[in-house]
């Protein structure tokens, strides 16, 4: 589904990623592990579109630097660790709809297909008691599962989340990479979370990629702890 063939990119002089290379299939959770600087989220960001890199990134074989803005917003969908404060004044229900607008007509009307994503969306992430309060009304743990109902209402092949449980407690950090989990067999969706949960990687990811301050990455199954922490110090 997803392929990431030699992607490097820089900022001046600086070099921040450096020939990374990967595939994502149908069904799996990749996290990516990293310390600080190693370039977790420029990756994401090359993957969703949003930073030029040099290398080539494929989604069903399309090269993503060819695609528009509106096919990227029906090909990946991105969770971030932060709510926009933009959407403290929408509600959950509001704010899951959302994430229908890259189909809506030009009349912005919803079509049952819509009503059946959000539904869809509600019922995965269990957030039917939250629908009409306000985001800023609710737990960080309960605003982050309404953003991944977001993506999910997107209803894209592929789902970015940039370090989704940063800012949670413990209890939450599993709740949220068990709910992407069982999003990704569910749902078939291929799946990148950046993370700097070890422990919760190694538990719930189908695959690592990781990422060392020597620019050099490492694609695999999971791993003992140990040689983790191993390549990530290199």
């Amino acid at each position: 589904m997803l392929e990431v063939q030699d992607v490097s990119l820089s900022f001046g002089q600086r070099k921040i990623l450096e020939n990374i290379s990967f595939q994502c299939s149908k069904g799996e959770l990749i996290c990516v592990l990293g310390r600080n600087g190693t370039g977790k989220s420029s990756l994401l960001q090359c993957i969703s579109g949003f930073l030029k890199f040099e290398g080539t990134i494929k989604i069903f074989q399309k090269n993503i630097q060819e695609l528009s803005a509106k096919e990227i917003s029906r090909t990946i969908s991105i969770v971030l660790p932060n709510t926009p404060v933009s959407a403290y004044a929408l509600n959950v229900y509001e704010t899951i709809l959302l994430g229908r607008t890259p189909y809506f007509n030009w009349l912005a009307q919803m079509q049952e297909k819509d009503i059946q994503a959000i539904h869809n969306a509600i019922q995965k992430t269990q957030v039917q008691a939250l629908l009409s309060k306000s985001l800023q009304n609710i737990s960080d743990g309960e605003r982050q599962r309404v953003m991944i109902a977001r993506a999910i209402a997107q209803d894209t092949p592929v789902v970015v989340a940039d370090e989704p449980t940063a800012f949670l407690d413990v209890y939450f950090r599993k709740q949220i990479l068990q709910l992407f989990q069982r999003i990704a067999r569910e749902e078939h969706k291929c799946i990148l979370l950046s993370t700097h949960e070890i422990d919760l990687a190694l538990e719930y990811a189908d695959k690592l990629l990781l990422l060392n301050k020597e620019k050099k990455h490492l694609f695999l199954g999971k791993w003992q702890k140990e040689q983790v922490w191993e390549f990530l110090e290199g």
